[in-house]
């Protein structure tokens, strides 16, 4: 059995209230300070890992050991 792309759905026209009625778009709070905590929690842990990884180098003896001329 063969489909095709107009059984599938594709290839209809539609008006576009017809197009909205399919697409319900929301934005609750819940969803905004979700967003917000992810977004803060992406930034600190990449912080924190730049941090580690800088303190591991031990940017102090690095200095100490810097030849001034």
């Amino acid at each position: 059995m063969i489909v095709t792309l107009e059984q599938l759905g594709f290839g209809q026209a539609l008006t576009p209230d017809e197009m909205l009625a399919f697409f319900e778009v929301s934005l609750e709070i819940e969803v905004v300070i979700l967003f917000f905590l992810v977004g803060l929690g992406t930034i600190i842990l990449s912080t924190i890992v730049l941090v580690v990884y800088i303190l591991e180098l031990n940017p102090k003896d690095i200095l100490m050991k810097a030849k001034i001329e």
